[in-house]
């Protein structure tokens, strides 16, 4: 399953790379954000994510780091119960 959260998330990135181009002349201050994961019929919400925030568009960037652990917590929060949606805490 972490697979599938890992192709879902680099999806993501990619639209959002896509989206924002250089348009956007915002600048990143650090925050927190929602996560929202898509992958193999589960919904996982991923609360209180540190990320950096782009104070024009919201578009939260993750380091290495943290997207390793976020895709980590996605996955373990699929198997939770098999509920079509989980939400946990950033921890």
């Amino acid at each position: 399953m972490p697979g599938a959260f890992a192709r879902a998330f680099q999806s993501m990135n990619s639209a959002a790379a896509r989206s924002s181009g250089s348009r956007d002349r915002g600048t990143l201050e650090r925050g927190t954000t929602t996560a929202t994961f898509d992958a193999e019929g589960t919904t996982v919400v991923v609360r209180n994510v540190p990320a950096e925030i782009c104070n024009e568009c919201g578009e939260g960037h993750f380091d290495a780091i943290t997207t390793e652990r976020v895709l980590e917590l996605a996955a373990e929060a699929a198997g939770w119960s098999g509920a079509p949606v989980q939400i946990c805490d950033y921890e």
